[in-house]
C-alpha cells in the first residue's frame, strides 16, 4: 500500500527528472527492526569523525528541470529521522561533477562516501555521455575526483549514461547503458575500491618513485596518509593503521627503500669510476 510521505511545506521537493538518488545510512541501523522513516533508532555504537555522516537520508543528484530545461549538478537530500521530512539543498565543497541526467550514484559505506559516474549533457560533453568518476566524503561532504589505474594497457573508460551499477565488495560495478551512438558493450566494468590492491601491486603506476627523484624525497619520509592525518582510508588494513597488521606498508616501504640504495650504489659507483 502506498503512503503519501509527510513533508515540511516550507522545504519543497525540487522538481527533476532523469536524476539519481541512493540511501545514506549505515547498515547497524538499516537492518535494526525500529527504524522509521521519522524516527531513527540509537544503537549506540561510537563512531569516529571518517564513520560519521553529517546528513543521512535519501541523496538525489542531477536530473533536468524540464524536458528542455538545464541540466544541473546539484546534490539534494530528504533529511529523514524527523517528521514533517525536509527537503534541502546541501552545501558541498570542492571541484563536483559537471550538470549530467542519467548518472549513477552508489553509497558506499566502508569509504564512507557516495560514488557519481557518468551520465549526460548534450550541451556541454563533445561525446555527449561522460565517463568521469567522482566521489563525496560524507563526514564533510566534500567532493574528489577520481583518476583511474588500468590493469591492461592502453584501456579507457567508455562513456556511458544510463547505466546500472551496484557496489560489491570493495567493487563499483558498471554494466550496460548507452554512449553518444549506441548500446554500450555486454561487457561488466569493474572499479576497485580497495586501496590495498591498487598499491600493492600498483607502485610503478603511482610513480611515487619519480615523485620521490623529482622533489629528492628520502624513503624515510614517504609517509601514509594515516600518518598526517589518522584517517583510515578505505581498504586500510594491512597498513598498520588503528593496530592492524602493517604487511602491505612494509612491504611498500622496503620497495622504495630498495630502490632508493639501488640508485645511492649506482651513483657511487659513477663517482668512483669518474675518479679513477
Amino acid at each position: 500500500k502506498w503512503i503519501a510521505c509527510s513533508i515540511n511545506e516550507d522545504t519543497p521537493s525540487p522538481t527533476l527528472a532523469f536524476h539519481k538518488c541512493c540511501l545514506v545510512l549505515q547498515e547497524d541501523l538499516r537492518i535494526n527492526p525500529k527504524l522509521n522513516i521519522y524516527r531513527l533508532p540509537e544503537v549506540g555504537i561510537k563512531r569516529n569523525l571518517n564513520d560519521n555522516i553529517r546528513e543521512r537520508g535519501l541523496y538525489v543528484f542531477g536530473g533536468k528541470e524540464s524536458e528542455s530545461g538545464p541540466v544541473i549538478a546539484d546534490l539534494f537530500i530528504l533529511r529523514i529521522g524527523r517528521r514533517p521530512l525536509e527537503w534541502a539543498k546541501l552545501r558541498t565543497v570542492g571541484k563536483g561533477p559537471s550538470p549530467r541526467f542519467s548518472s549513477s550514484i552508489n553509497y558506499y559505506e566502508e569509504g564512507n562516501c557516495i560514488i557519481i559516474h557518468g551520465g549526460r549533457n548534450d550541451k556541454t560533453s563533445q561525446n555527449l555521455a561522460l565517463n568521469d568518476t567522482y566521489i563525496l566524503e560524507l563526514f564533510n561532504l566534500n567532493w574528489m575526483r577520481v583518476d583511474y589505474y588500468f590493469e591492461v594497457e592502453n584501456m579507457s573508460m567508455p562513456n556511458r549514461c544510463a547505466h546500472e551499477s551496484v557496489i560489491y565488495d570493495h567493487n563499483l560495478i558498471i554494466f550496460g547503458g548507452m554512449n553518444s551512438e549506441n548500446m554500450v558493450g555486454s561487457l561488466l566494468c569493474i572499479i576497485e575500491l580497495d586501496s590495498n590492491k591498487k598499491c600493492l601491486h600498483k607502485k610503478e603506476e603511482l610513480n611515487v618513485d619519480k615523485i620521490m627523484k623529482k622533489y629528492n624525497i628520502p624513503a624515510s619520509n614517504v609517509v601514509r596518509h594515516y600518518d598526517v592525518c589518522s584517517k583510515k582510508c578505505p581498504g586500510w588494513d594491512g597498513w598498520g593503521t588503528n593496530g592492524k597488521a602493517a604487511t602491505i606498508w612494509n612491504k611498500f616501504k622496503k620497495d622504495i627503500v630498495a630502490t632508493e640504495t639501488k640508485k645511492i650504489e649506482q651513483v657511487s659507483g659513477t663517482a668512483k669510476n669518474n675518479n679513477q
